[in-house]
């Protein structure tokens, strides 16, 4: 039969008596009296006791399903809630709020120390779930995963923008060797620069366009410095001698009437889509038949998180190359667009250049990035990067 509970005290011991032992005294454990903060049992109401941690448990979870939550949002999940300085401050709140009801709770019913460290407890639980969220929001996707999230598949004119893990390359190597397409590499190894040559043929040879029949250009003002290469089964190299100019910006608008004139001339004779890049770059992942379109061309790695106004396009309304600031789709890699540009112009109609013409197929920075800006958990692969140099150094005669 339950009675009613009283404290009595007997001999400095704590005692529990009840109604139902008829006055006879039930030791109980010492409530640890010599602490110099200890409030009665009576300080708190019966409800709220049972109250207390029941509430410290609803906080507790809410803490981890705020984990959960944040976690989940920098995965390929359906849901996405938190962002991560979000996430921690949720983290945060809901763990002060346990910390509150459980140190409340303790405070009154056992001793101080014991409450100083269930109090130090929960910080270092707060600090720790926090150091979790991160590892979960930055650092596992960052090495485990490699399909990019919160990105853009399709431009709004409908044409797919290339990320790794979006095509099945088996698949489209089947349909261009039953198409037994030619793919033309130029490439212009000015003055210093063919101390670059061979690096790029070489990692060509490895990475681009495997299994596939390629024609290499390159433009040279130093045909004798070319080294002799090694190539694969239907791989050709041609080398053309040009004139060199003395300011490198000669030579970048020089490289621009090369190719024009070549794509008239031979280019359309010889391969199907033709790819320009520079010489100072090297492939390190398989660039395939994926990035081949009618026209194609790459979003610049500095800019692909930028706004438009930042891109740094022409802007002086007399240039004929003007392009106001708001308008402008992607910023993409110069030569890259302009080359593939100049062959479609002259299939078509010669010599006509298309300004607005918008690309069939737009390639991700991972098929030209620039150790430059760092790592990206957007780009986890990088197929085609520049090669570290010495400008003064590369460009003095």
């Amino acid at each position: 039969m339950w009675g009613v509970h009283t404290l009595c005290t007997q001999g400095g011991q704590h005692t529990l008596c009840t109604g139902a032992t008829h006055g006879r005294s039930v030791p109980i454990l010492p409530l640890c009296c010599d602490s110099f903060f200890h409030p009665p049992l009576s300080f708190l109401p019966l409800p709220l006791s049972f109250l207390c941690p029941f509430l410290s448990f609803i906080c507790l979870f809410l803490s981890f399903l705020c984990l959960f939550l944040s976690s989940a949002s920098f995965f390929p999940l359906p849901f996405s809630f938190f962002h991560l300085p979000l996430s921690f401050i949720c983290l945060f709140l809901f763990f002060l709020l346990c910390l509150f009801f459980a140190s409340f709770f303790f405070l009154c019913f056992m001793s101080f120390f014991l409450s100083f460290f269930l109090l130090c407890l929960s910080f270092f639980l707060s600090f720790f779930c926090a150091f979790l969220t991160f590892l979960f929001a930055f650092l596992l996707p960052l090495f485990f995963f490699h399909l990019p999230t919160d990105v853009m598949m399709v431009t709004p004119w409908l044409a797919p923008i290339v990320w790794n893990g979006t095509f099945d390359i088996d698949i489209l190597n089947a349909q261009f060797h039953k198409r037994d397409v030619h793919i033309g590499l130029t490439v212009f190894a000015l003055k210093k620069y063919t101390v670059f040559l061979e690096n790029f043929i070489e990692t060509a040879e490895k990475y681009f366009m495997v299994g596939h029949k390629v024609h290499y250009y390159v433009f040279t003002d130093r045909p004798q410095d070319i080294p002799s290469l090694s190539l694969a089964e239907g791989r050709t190299l041609d080398v053309t001698e040009v004139t060199s100019y003395k300011r490198w910006q000669d030579v970048t608008m020089r490289r621009m009437q090369i190719i024009s004139e070549n794509c008239l001339q031979r280019f359309i004779f010889e391969v199907d889509y033709l790819v320009c890049a520079d010489v100072d770059m090297i492939f390190s992942d398989h660039v395939g038949v994926e990035i081949l379109s009618d026209v194609f061309a790459a979003i610049h790695p500095g800019f692909f998180q930028a706004n438009r106004k930042k891109f740094t396009n022409e802007r002086r309304p007399r240039s004929h190359g003007f392009i106001p600031k708001d308008e402008g789709d992607y910023y993409y890699t110069g030569l890259a667009s302009f080359c593939h540009n100049a062959m479609m112009a002259d299939k078509v109609k010669k010599w006509r250049y298309f300004l607005y013409y918008k690309p069939t197929k737009v390639l991700s920075p991972e098929y030209v990035w620039n150790n430059y800006y760092g790592s990206s958990v957007y780009v986890p692969s990088k197929r085609f990067v520049h090669v570290e140099k010495d400008y003064v150094r590369i460009r003095s005669d």
